[in-house]
This record gives structure tokens, sequence and C-alpha cells, in this order.
């Protein structure tokens, strides 16, 4: 054998090897398969339920980054939007939170939170930079779902507070929006949560949110009317300017206070559904229709009186007309009869109603209680009614019901004007000095000027010309000896046209006054009763 050849192993010589151990560099993916996959299965029993949610419009919603929050907590996250099967639609797939199962009632509302304009304010800026995302509401029904439909606004009610849901109805042309303020004396305390066309009533229908503890604020003599923010109104009272805040003035909304304070004891019915008047003065005037109510008779014609006139007696104001004309149905006016009925309330409180029912009925029944229409407001050219106790026929006893005071006939205002008139151009001038002729002659060539008048704002200015020519004439007067024929027939013309001038504005008795005071009413007013209601 050639000695360069190896030697050849014999049997004996071999030794078993072991097989090398696994690399660790197989570790790393190994590890990485375990974490991924515990990730995988400890995500997937952290996620809740999936919903469905179809959208009119998908605008803003994007997958995997618009969330779904409740109270500004995250509860999911849209996961996909897709067209719904009949393109009329988006329907975009959640993916709650693990346990969100409860948030997922039936009657939950959905609604997508974005910058809005709305008439209540703007609302929705913070999704500028955060970008839109869903609202939840949770809703109050056992039963759960997965499949829901999005608002297109938000809920007037974002929140679960309590309070107490109330039922109107009005008349108005003017509509309400959802959201709308209610407010009492100017603080917010709820909103108009609904409103609907009810075509068989021809009114709308609204519902209001009045939010705890605000509730203690309602009892039996709540009224609630539409709240302009401003209200103007010229009665025979003059001109009444009322307004609100600024938020009211621009928003409006509903208002509401407890009016008729003989039932405030009693409590609110909620189950009722509620007028909801156009403004506070017609809210004011039905609440007295559970005052004393009496039926005045107008010869001719109304005497312009009208609804607001005021009701007066010895000065002091009792009551209110909150119906003229008041006829059962038109057919009336034409059945002969030149009466016209006209609805007053008399504002008395309950204690002291039975009494002065009692003495009204007694003079009635006397034929001592008369209704006289006098002058009440030189602007608007309303009148009032005086009630007298003084003789007074009344052939017609009651009317729907109610008791009938009769109306006595009195002189036209511009008949009294001439009358006072003739008396002082009978007077006998000679004798008396210059300055009484001047005033004297300034006093009727105003009064003379008024009764031709007919502009109210002319009349204004000859009412200011009157009182102070007036005022110069009763001045001078004192310069002759009391008891001489020339001093009593001054005398009697001074009260001729102070009789006058307190017809014309009743409530002014002090004749040296301002003029203003002839039509608006003085610092120093006449006592009055606590209204009611």
């Amino acid at each position: 054998m050639p000695e360069n050849l190896p030697n050849k192993p014999s049997a004996d010589s071999a030794r078993i090897k072991k097989a090398q151990r696994l690399n660790l560099i197989w570790l790393v993916p190994l590890s990485a398969f375990i974490v991924t996959a515990f990730l995988l299965w400890h995500n997937t029993l952290e996620q809740g339920p999936k919903i469905e949610l179809t959208l009119n419009s998908a605008e803003g919603v994007e997958p995997n980054k618009t969330l779904v929050k409740a109270r500004a907590v995250t509860v999911g996250r849209v996961i996909d939007v897709k067209l719904s099967n009949d393109y009329q639609s988006a329907i975009a797939t959640i993916q709650m939170a693990d346990d969100t199962e409860d948030l997922l009632r039936r009657d939950t509302k959905f609604w997508l939170v974005k910058p809005r304009v709305e008439n209540t304010g703007i609302s929705g800026l913070n999704t500028l930079l955060s970008g839109s995302y869903f609202e939840i509401q949770v809703g109050h029904d056992p039963s759960l779902a997965t499949e829901f439909t999005a608002l297109d606004e938000p809920p007037p009610l974002t929140t679960s507070q309590r309070g107490l849901v109330i039922k109107l109805k009005s008349q108005a042309r003017k509509r309400l929006n959802n959201g709308d303020f209610v407010s009492f004396r100017g603080f917010t305390v709820g909103r108009v949560i609904s409103s609907k066309l009810n075509l068989a009533q021809n009114a709308i229908d609204y519902e209001i949110f009045i939010a705890d503890p605000y509730t203690q604020l309602l009892n039996q003599a709540t009224k609630f009317w539409i709240s302009s923010g401003i209200d103007m109104s010229l009665t025979t009272e003059g001109l009444k300017v009322a307004a609100d805040s600024i938020d009211s003035i621009l928003r409006g909304g509903v208002e509401f206070s407890a009016i008729n304070q003989d039932v405030q004891d009693l409590p609110f019915d909620a189950e009722q559904e509620h007028v909801l008047f156009d403004n506070y003065d017609s809210a004011r005037l039905n609440a007295l229709r559970s005052g004393l109510l009496y039926v005045v008779m107008l010869k001719g014609n109304l005497k312009n009186i009208a609804v607001g006139s005021s009701v007066y007696y010895q000065s002091v104001k009792i009551g209110e007309v909150i119906e003229a004309p008041w006829y059962k149905d038109l057919r009336s006016l034409f059945n002969g009869n030149d009466n016209i009925p006209v609805l007053i309330a008399l504002n008395f409180p309950r204690s002291d109603r039975g009494f002065v029912a009692s003495l009204l009925h007694a003079k009635l029944a006397e034929d001592n209680l008369c209704a006289i229409p006098a002058a009440g407001n030189i602007l608007t050219g309303e009148n009032r009614l005086n009630l007298s106790f003084t003789q007074c026929s009344n052939t017609l006893k009651t009317y729907r019901g109610l008791a009938v005071i009769p109306s006595q006939e009195q002189p036209a205002l511009q008949d009294k004007v001439e009358a006072v008139l003739a008396n002082l151009q009978q007077l006998d001038v000679s004798g008396i000095s210059t300055e009484l002729k001047r005033a004297l002659s300034s006093t009727a060539t105003a009064m003379d000027a008024f009764a031709k008048s007919n502009n109210r704002m002319e009349q204004q200015q000859l009412l200011e010309k009157m009182t102070k020519s007036f005022e110069s004439f009763t001045a001078a007067t004192k310069a002759y000896a009391e008891g001489s024929a020339l001093n009593q027939a001054l005398l009697e013309a001074i009260a001729q046209i102070q009789a006058l001038l307190t017809e014309i504005k009743p409530l002014t008795t002090n004749l040296g006054q301002v003029p203003n005071a002839l039509l608006f009413g003085s610092d120093a007013q006449d006592p009055e009763p606590k209204a009611y209601p």
C-alpha cells in the first residue's frame, strides 16, 4: 500500500457525535409571532360590537379617523363607509369599544358634531382642528340594537337632565324652531324640543322641556307666550315699550310666568295641553277670565272701546275689556238690536271678590249701576269705561249667562268743547283787565281749534296751549273780588274748563301739570289695586 494514502478508519475507531443545537436567531421571529398572536387575541377580546349607522351624507366622515364619543369619552371608531344598496344614503360601520353594549339601546341617538351656525349661536368650533365626530345620547329602551339612523341635526336636549316635557298649542303666525330657548324672567330654563303643523286644527303643536329644578316655578297660574324680545303697544294708558335682554331680542323663544295669583297654590297639570299665546298681553287677558266677568251693552257703536281698554271706578282702575265686541255669532250684529256687547273682567283678589260681586248685584237690581264711555287717550283715540253708581235703566239683565251692565250716553268730547266755548262767549268782558282778556281769548281760541282738529299730534300741541292759557286765566281771576257777579261768572267758566280738561285726560286732576301729563300720565299716578290676576 502506498505510504501517501490515508489509513482507512476501522469500525472500532468510529465515534458518535451529538447533533448541533437550534440557532438562537430563530427565537426572534418566534417571539414576534407569539406577541402578535397575543395582541390580536387581546384586541379581539377588548373590542365591542360592530354597528351600522345610516347617514344622509357621509360628508366629514373618514374611516379610522372619525370617532364616536359619549360625554367627550371615545367609545368607538368608524372603520368603513360605503353607499347603501339603493344609493340613497351612506352606511358607516363603527367598531365600538369593549363594555359599550349598554349604550346601544334601541332609542339611542347619533349625530355628527361639526361647525354649525344656528339661530341660537355657533357650535362645534372645536372640530375645526380635531375633525368631526359622532356624539351619542343614550336612550331608555331596555332592548339593544346594532343598526341606527343618524340625526341630521343635534337634538335640542343633548344630555339626560331630568325635567318636564310640556305640550303647547299655538295659533300664532310666527313659528318657533327646535332648540329655541324657554325663559323665565330672562333666565333660560329649557328648550323647544319639537314642533309640527297640526293640519286638522290649523295650529302648531310644540313640545318644550323645562329642566329641574325650574319645574318648581310651574303651577296652575302659569301661562306661556311667544317672546319676541321687544313688545311695543299703544294703549289707552299711552305708549308701552318692554324690552328683554339682547339674547331674547335676537333669538326669541317661549316665556312663561305665573299670572293669576289666586291659583298659584294649585299644582301644574303636566298632562294637559296648554295654550301658547302670541304675546304677554294675550296671556294676561286670558288669565282675567277667571275673575269677575260682566257684559257692558254699548248703544249704537263701540265708542272706541277695544280689547285692553281700561275699566275705572272713581278714577281707580279696577278692570279691563277682554273682548269687544262679544257676540255669540256675527249674525247677532244684524238682529235689529243696536246694543253691542262688550266683555269686561274686574281685577279683584279672591278675598274681595265676593263682596264686590254682592255689591254690584245689588246695584244692578236697583238699576243704579252704569258704564259710561269716556276719553282715554288722545293719541290712540281709544276710550275707557267708567263705572258709576247712578240711575241707569236696564231692560236686558243677562247675556250669554253673564250679568249685563247698561251703558249711559254721554255727549261727545267735541260737543262738550263747543258748549264750554258758547259759555265763554257769553261772558261780559267789559271791565276786566287786558291780561284776563288775553288769557280768556287764548284759551277759547285753543279750545275752538282743538274741537275742529282731527290730527292727533296737532291736538297734543293745542292741549299744551290750552293748559298754559288756562293757568294764566285762573291766576288773573284771583284779582277780582270774591262774591262779585264777574268773579262768580269767571269761577263758573274755570269750573267748566277744568271739567273738560279732566275728561280729556281723566287721570289728570291737577291742571298745573306739564302738558305731556295730559297724554302719558304724571309721576303721581292714581292708586291702583293689586292687579288680578
